[in-house]
């Protein structure tokens, strides 16, 4: 059965005959729309019963809510604590006022909940009108279910342009794309059948309260053609620059179809969000494998200095500016087609065409019919996603706290990455001098006759240099500390002057019998962390091959 049918198609192929006749003229009990007299339309409660509108209204709402709220956070983090003066007090502060509590992972895993529910209810509908009842369903219906399509077009926008980790996993995120892309050209294809060039153009406006006689009872396929006209509505939207006035501002590409901006404005967004995502996703691969060794030339070229800083506050401006759009332009779809939802169920219910109880409601009204249930209830799976998550980050936050209350050497440490090379914390350093001396090979040759006379270096852990210098050994219970030579100045070496400098390079692991660090007892003066800095660099150069290769300390 296709959503682009026509009477023609229905009799011919499915065996569907049907009345496209109406008369408004003739007294109340005798009026009549298509095969039905007046107050025996029947009703749809699987379509556009009460509870069906509702979970699909408040899903959709709720994820709004939760994206405005976490686009707020976001924007909250990035300007809160730009007077921190470094990254770690930053996330140190962050770590002790929320502790391992993600809010906006919560949100947006909440959001890619009501999407992946709307995904499978959404396509439900579609695939029912699609193949089942094309040549049954009234306007009316048609027209809840194309504006719930566009609720659900909203959601998915929503969840692909806010949600960061939305492709953290490729595989479950090119499933729901896919998905989701079938949903979009679904909705645009009940959205375009309503522009068939027929006598009487598809009703999709809400009635006024006042006036219960309409097109919208009658059977959709009355108005619709044999073939589909979505590719000429598009193409007509973008013809020329009256035609997309029309089609952007009033929703008229050809007959008023109401929603057809809306569903243009989310289809644009929708693209630049999947580009916007596969180009993070690019520079995410490139930064980790070096693919393109240009990339790095030009953001050393412009993104340093001041130059840097401004493109960098530019794009952050305009990927925030980006995110507004999207959460901006879903918002706005989400309120004008909740406002239609229900001004066409409250027409629908005050017209007395459609079919009552003893009462006085119809099927629509009741909320506990069995088709409207199961819909409800899955619907709670998104307050059940919302409770599991906020129940991870507080368990998490709990087990940080531990027992005795809350650690802060551990809350303060927390989130910023150990390196390799640091030491375990029962162990540490304790800087000492050693001897450098300049090899033979980096003198010069009236000098380098003279020079083989001398030690040329003496190696720091040497047993016999130790032994030599009155020091007890290192790594012995009974030694202490391991204390070297003084350091000999060489007078034939070409840089003299900074040779202290260079002796602050070298240093070794010194360790008591208890196994705790202490200062270099030998030593006159500590080397302080920050010794070695670029103005060294040259001493090095100098050193020999053969000599100690000194540590840079981190």
């Amino acid at each position: 059965m296709g959503a682009y049918v026509s009477t023609y198609e229905c009799k011919r192929h499915y065996k569907i005959d049907f009345n496209c006749r109406y008369n408004f003229t003739l007294p109340r009990n005798e009026t009549f729309i298509g095969d039905h007299l007046f107050g025996e339309v029947p009703e749809d409660g699987d379509v556009a019963g009460i509870g069906i509108v509702s979970m699909f209204v408040g899903v959709t709402c709720f994820a709004l809510v939760l994206s405005i709220l976490d686009l707020v956070w976001q924007l909250f983090l990035v300007l809160g604590w730009r007077h921190e003066p470094n990254e770690a007090e930053k996330r140190e502060k962050l770590n002790r006022s929320c502790g391992a509590f993600d809010i906006s992972r919560v949100f947006e895993s909440v959001v890619v909940s009501c999407s992946d529910q709307q995904i499978f209810t959404g396509g439900a509908y579609a695939i029912t009108l699609r193949f089942y009842k094309g040549c049954s369903v009234t306007a009316y219906h048609y027209n809840i279910i194309a504006k719930m399509l566009l609720l659900t077009c909203a959601t998915h926008l929503l969840s692909v342009a806010v949600v960061r980790h939305y492709w953290r996993y490729p595989l479950l995120a090119g499933i729901r794309v896919a998905v989701i892309t079938g949903v979009f050209v679904v909705t645009g294809l009940l959205l375009g059948n309503q522009n068939a060039t027929n006598r009487i153009p598809f009703p999709s406006e809400v009635p006024p309260l006042k006036n219960p006689d309409s097109y919208l009872l009658m059977p959709a396929a009355c108005f619709q053609a044999s073939n589909s006209p979505f590719i000429r509505t598009f193409t007509t939207s973008f013809k020329d620059e009256e035609h997309a006035k029309k089609a952007f501002l009033e929703a008229r590409p050809g007959n008023k179809i109401e929603g057809w901006n809306f569903y243009l404005l989310i289809l644009f967004c929708y693209g630049a969000a999947i580009l916007v995502e596969i180009g993070k996703k690019v520079v995410r691969i490139n930064q980790r494998k070096q693919f393109f060794n240009m990339s790095q030339g030009l953001k050393s070229t412009f993104l340093s200095g001041k130059s840097g800083g401004l493109i960098r506050g530019l794009s952050r401006f305009a990927y925030g500016l980006y995110l507004a759009a999207c959460v901006a332009i879903s918002g706005v779809t989400i309120g004008f087609q909740v406002t239609q939802l229900f001004g066409l169920r409250r027409w629908a219910r005050r017209s007395g065409w459609l079919e009552t109880n003893e009462g006085g409601l119809s099927e629509e009204d009741d909320w506990s019919t069995f088709g409207q249930l199961v819909p409800m209830f899955l619907g709670l799976l998104t307050l059940f996603t919302f409770v599991e998550n906020i129940s991870q980050m507080c368990s998490r936050r709990s087990r940080r706290m531990g027992i005795g209350g809350y650690d802060d050497t551990e809350s303060s440490n927390a989130g910023v990455p150990r390196p390799p090379y640091q030491p375990i914390p029962s162990m540490s350093f304790a800087p000492v001098r050693s001897n450098i001396s300049p090899s033979h090979s980096s003198l010069p040759l009236d000098q380098r006759h003279s020079r083989t006379k001398l030690q040329s270096s003496r190696p720091i852990f040497s047993q016999r240099n130790s032994a030599a210098s009155g020091a007890p050994l290192l790594g012995t219970p009974s030694s202490g500390l391991y204390t070297p030579s003084p350091p000999t100045a060489s007078p034939l070496h070409p840089s003299n002057r900074h040779h202290s400098d260079a002796s602050l390079y070298s240093s070794y692991f010194a360790m008591n019998a208890d196994g705790a660090s202490v200062p270099h007892q030998g030593s006159r003066q500590s080397i302080p962390r920050r010794a070695v800095g670029r103005n060294s660099s040259s001493d090095l150069g100098r050193l020999s091959k053969g000599s100690p290769r000194p540590q840079r300390r981190e």
